[in-house]
């Protein structure tokens, strides 16, 4: 309800006025009516007092206005009146040129009070048109998009809102924020009014702008009318690398308050589970769980609902999680334990737990290796062996296998020559570093480090010396050489023969000539190359993206939906949405996980970053010419007038009494 330019949040509230009648009621049933008495002795004394009399009546219809005033302003405030417009008529002049730049991100979808953000967003930009000429030049900017539309004037864009959408990407006002300063430049502007709306949170702006604009007033709506968003969600779900039985779910928590729920993952199978879980305010957890021998098609997880419910539900598809069939050649005969690769290789996988892990393990010497265990293997490791087997081995790349081959004392220089020939590959010498070095990675974006962040890899191998090594040229054949010396020693080189993959580590995997196997990275660094070396005949492969990198890779129109999440069924929303797709690449089914971008999920306002005490936002906005929109709330000032009159009230009225005691 609206009055004027003042509205109200509880209109209800006016059928209080009716209590209006209680003082007027009061006024006249306690009139006073005194008996007349004819006394013509003291008749000359009546017009001494009709002064009196006078002054008297005004204090009483004095009293009973102020009376009628004190209901009237206790109904204002349980009203609740406010204005829309802070900054006076600024905004809402009928000829100013405006440019309106709308907040179109997924996060604009949340719903704390019932009402997405968006909607509301959109509905007071339709109230601020309203208001305006329809022939007013006013522009309408998307974040995710600012060319999107060609609107010149109020009219034009009124027409355009009910097409509008959100979109399930990241969209930043910062290039909208440009493109209206350039479009104001462009119409040659003296003047213009720019309106942001967006829900106010810190991923709104990649960077706040700190360039002052003169041509430009900014007013910078937040629609959400309290700080803080209730948001517990689910960020990323995926396999764990290198160990095809478990999941690894990622959880966020994108308000201020602490929250403790319950994630559900239901399996395809109908098996259910339920995992209670707490995260403070604005904090990441990950929780890893354990699959059955045989992988469900699909899993469903699904979070309690909260003020955003788009990141509530995932549905996941797992990668095969078939056991690799990891065979073990170590070439000691009779290893003790601490200098035997096999002891710590078999530890790296699991030991008698490799099922769990995913791996199906069998050890033998050189010797013994046959074509009906190439046939079983899906990689084939050869530690420390004198003798190559060269057919069998050659056997094994040409079949699609994997094969892994690391150095030391027992082997044959001249023999393992005659199998690296055919490859570019050649051993020199057995080099001996005093003291130590360490070797580093050179080329991260070799598809052995894919599932891990650059700085994991960098930590993994951290405090790693090699002391001796067998010094391996490497051709100008397909060879990489992924881990190195400073000086650019191979320590690590790859083939990709297609279809098999071999890997030769120069030195050994046991604590012989370095100290690998004592560090924490030698157990990811062994199972995701058992993972790399197996996966190079895969005929489905398996992608996790955010949305973003889907647009970014224009990949979206290649994405058949096989399962979207249940919040953007039957959504009216744009970009493509999170589930599980399928693309065909190259003669490859290609399964695509797409999940919504994890800045989105956080709830941050530029008012909590105040309320901490660190105020870095609020000197931005200050800087670049931002003055918030806020609703303007009138009934402390009301509050004010009340205790007011009521003060006046109660003088009028010690008076009034006092002069009727007279009486």
């Amino acid at each position: 309800m609206s009055l004027l330019n003042i509205s109200f949040l509880a209109p209800l509230a006016f059928v209080g006025l009716l209590v209006l009648g209680v003082p007027l009621y009061l006024h006249m049933r306690h009139k006073p009516r005194a008996e007349r008495y004819a006394f013509p002795a003291i008749d000359f004394l009546l017009r001494a007092e009709k002064k009196r009399k006078r002054r008297f009546h005004v204090e009483q219809w004095l009293l009973m206005l102020f009376r009628l005033l004190i209901v009237l302003f206790l109904v204002l405030i349980f009203a609740k009146p406010y204005v829309d417009e802070k900054f006076g008529a600024s905004g809402l002049k009928v000829n100013t040129p405006m440019v309106i730049l709308l907040d179109d991100s997924v996060s604009m979808m949340a719903a704390p009070e019932g009402e997405r953000f968006f909607d509301r967003a959109v509905s007071q930009i339709r109230d601020l048109l309203d208001q305006r000429s329809g022939a007013s030049p006013t522009l309408l900017l998307l974040a995710s998009n600012p060319e999107a539309f060609s609107a010149q004037t109020s009219a034009e864009v009124s027409a355009l809102l009910p097409q509008l959408k959100a979109t399930t990407g990241a969209a930043r006002l910062d290039d909208g924020y440009r493109k209206a300063r350039e479009l104001v430049k462009e119409k040659e502007w003296n003047q213009a009014i720019l309106r942001i709306y967006t829900d106010g949170s810190l991923s709104a702006w990649s960077q706040v702008p700190s360039e002052r604009d003169n041509a430009l007033e900014v007013i910078y709506n937040a629609v959400r009318n309290k700080p803080d968003v209730a948001n517990l969600g689910l960020a990323k779900v995926d396999q764990v690398a290198a160990d095809a039985g478990s999941i690894e779910v990622g959880l966020v928590n994108g308000g201020s308050a602490g929250g403790q729920a319950d994630l559900q993952l239901t399996f395809s199978d109908g098996v259910s589970l339920k995992h209670p879980f707490r995260l403070d305010g604005f904090d990441r957890a990950a929780h890893r769980f354990g699959m059955n021998q045989e992988t469900p098609a699909t899993i469903t997880l699904r979070l309690p609902d909260d003020d955003f419910d788009l990141d509530n539900e995932i549905i996941y598809a797992p990668r095969g999680n078939r056991r690799l069939k990891i065979l073990i050649l170590d070439g000691d005969p009779s290893p003790e334990a601490l200098h035997a690769e096999s002891f710590f290789f078999k530890n790296a996988l699991g030991l008698e737990e490799s099922q769990q892990y995913g791996y199906d393990l069998d050890i033998i010497s050189p010797a013994g290796l046959t074509p009906a265990k190439i046939e079983w293997a899906d990689v084939l490791c050869m530690l420390n062996a004198d003798l190559p087997q060269t057919t069998l081995l050659k056997q094994a790349l040409a079949a699609g296998k994997g094969v892994f081959i690391s150095q030391g004392a027992r082997v044959d220089t001249t023999a393992w020559n005659q199998f690296f020939s055919d490859y570019g590959l050649e051993i020199w010498e057995t080099k001996t570093l005093e003291p130590a070095m360490p070797g580093l990675i050179r080329e991260f974006d070799h598809p052995l480090f894919s599932p891990f962040e650059q700085d994991a890899w960098a930590s993994y191998l951290e405090g790693v010396n090699i002391g001796r090594f067998n010094l391996l040229t490497v051709g100008r054949g397909q060879a990489k050489v992924p881990i190195a010396f400073a000086d650019g020693t191979p320590l690590l080189v790859t083939l990709d023969l297609n279809p098999g993959r071999l890997v030769v580590w120069t030195s050994s995997m046991d604590l012989d000539w370095n100290n690998f196997a004592l560090g924490f990275g030698y157990v990811p660094f062994v199972r995701q190359m058992m993972r790399y070396l197996a996966e190079q005949d895969s005929t489905v492969a398996y992608q996790n993206y955010t949305v973003s990198e889907v647009t970014a890779l224009g990949i979206a129109d290649t994405l058949n939906p096989k399962h979207i999440a249940a919040p953007f069924r039957g959504l009216d929303i744009s970009g493509p949405k999170p589930g599980i797709y399928t693309r065909t690449v190259d003669n490859r089914t290609e399964f695509v996980q797409v999940r919504l971008d994890d800045e989105e999920l956080n709830f941050k306002s530029f008012e909590q970053i105040a309320d901490q005490g660190d105020d870095p936002s609020q000197s931005m906005m200050e800087q670049a010419g931002f003055r918030s929109y806020v609703r303007a709330e009138l009934a402390p000032q009301v509050q004010w007038l009340l205790f007011g009159f009521i003060l006046v009230e109660s003088f009028v009225a010690a008076r009034v009494s006092r002069q009727w005691g007279r009486r």
